[in-house]
Formats: structure tokens, sequence, C-alpha cells
């Protein structure tokens, strides 16, 4: 199967973070499994023991919605690589061409107030999928306790990286309904946290995985 990719990039120091707009019909078996999560929590495992949100709702796929995502994010993890390549010139041992894994998945079915405090992750690689956000940035920009703070946007994905000169920067994604069936894909390693949102009672439903390099 081959997938129309519509990417765009953002580059930090020696590597950077791939954005890229998934159709309809390649978001439709992922937004089927998770139709079925959503409608029986109780036959799902969790994923919460292994994941660093203060989320109530987090669950691990099956194999074959993971089989299905891998086929998604791998022709996107080759496009990182051609675009930068120094990011694997720091693992000596691999090239761009060595095959890589998806060794997790898991669906959050975020709330109101809730909220993914800065962590990173384990692998090479990691990605998210804004599945459903239930609210508009410029609606939690409006909310009284922001009107005065020069703090960030409710509702926002940040990732953080270090700057040419050793400081910590952070970059800030304003991920609202305009962003439904987009991604990232960044280095597994880079620091990230999701804020809480404050307008909407519905579910913020994102996706995530890490790859690894396969063995």
């Amino acid at each position: 199967m081959v997938y129309k990719m519509n990417i765009t990039t953002y580059p930090l120091t020696t590597e950077g973070i791939l954005f890229n707009k998934f159709s309809n019909a390649e978001m439709l078996p992922i937004r089927q499994e998770i139709d079925k999560i959503k409608n029986n929590f109780d036959e799902y495992e969790r994923a919460n023991d292994s994941l660093a949100g203060h989320i109530e709702r987090e669950y691990r796929f099956n194999s074959n919605i993971k089989d299905y995502l891998q086929s998604l994010i791998l022709p996107l993890v080759k496009e990182y690589n051609d675009l930068w390549p120094e990011y694997l010139k720091k693992y000596t041992i691999l090239t761009r061409d060595m095959p890589f894994d998806l060794s997790d998945a898991w669906v959050n079915f975020q709330k109101k107030y809730e909220f993914n405090p800065m962590h990173n992750h384990s692998g090479l690689f990691s990605f998210v999928i804004w599945v459903s956000i239930p609210y508009l940035m410029e609606d939690e920009e409006k909310i009284p306790w922001k009107q005065n703070s020069e703090a960030v946007g409710p509702g926002c994905f940040q990732i953080f990286f270090s700057d040419t000169m050793g400081g910590l920067r952070g970059e800030l994604i304003p991920a609202d309904k305009k962003y439904e069936n987009s991604m990232i894909l960044f280095p597994s390693s880079l620091h990230h946290c999701v804020y809480p949102f404050y307008t909407s009672d519905d579910y913020r439903i994102s996706v995530s995985g890490n790859l690894f390099l396969k063995v």
C-alpha cells in the first residue's frame, strides 16, 4: 500500500520535528479501533502503569492495529532520516537503512483538567497522532485565569530541546481541532508535555507509539 504524505518540518538543532497529515481513509481503521475501546473500556488492557500521563483512560492497542500503524509510520521514519541524517549518526552502529519496529502503541482519552507532565519515551523515534480534539485554541485562550498570564496556552502540546547555546527551549504546538488527523514524529529522547484543556467535556483522543531498532 502506498500512502500520499503531506509533510512539513520544523528544524531544531541537529534534529527536527516532522509533521504529517493523514487522510480520512488512512485514519478510518484507527478510528474504528478507538470506537471499540471507547464503547467498552473494561475489555481492553490499560497502559497507565507504563505511561507518565495524569490521565485516567490510557489503553494499549492490539497487534492488528499496531501493524497498521507501523505501515503508516515507517515511510515517515525514512523521510525523517533523509531530512536529518545527523540524528542516527549519534548512534555509530546504526544506518538510515536499518529496519525499525513499532514496539508499543496506545491511545489516550484525555478529559478536561487532565494533563501529561514533561517526559520522554524509550526507543529511537516516537509519534503522536491527534485523532479528536474537542476545542479550539481561541476559546481556550479566553478562560479567565489565562487573560492576565504570560504562561503557555492551555490545551497545547509542547516539545523541549537544547539550543546551540546549551539553553532549554520549548516549541509550542497549538494542537486543537484544526490538528485532527495530523501527527508529529520526533526523537524519543526529546522531552514533551501536554497542558490541560478547560472548555469541553468531551475526550481529547490521541494515539502514541515508540519505534525501536528491529533485531
